[in-house]
């Protein structure tokens, strides 16, 4: 099963995702000072990013579960 999470993890886990996250907090920081009406749209694009990554951790199961 360690095998299974391991690849998984290297699956997952690119060398870009650390700044990938970097940036999108730095800038759903930047933007959350902007307007009262606008932060719905970084809340909408935050949970996309969720929503994405969630689907690449999927991918990376099953491709380590070799399906």
């Amino acid at each position: 099963m360690s095998g299974f999470l391991a690849d998984t993890w290297r699956l997952f886990w690119r060398a870009e995702l650390p700044y990938l996250l970097l940036a999108s907090a730095a800038l759903a920081a930047a933007l959350a000072r902007g307007l009262k009406s606008e932060r719905f749209v970084i809340r909408n694009t935050l949970i996309f990013l969720g929503l994405s990554l969630f689907g690449e951790v999927i991918g990376a199961l099953l491709e380590a579960g070799g399906v």
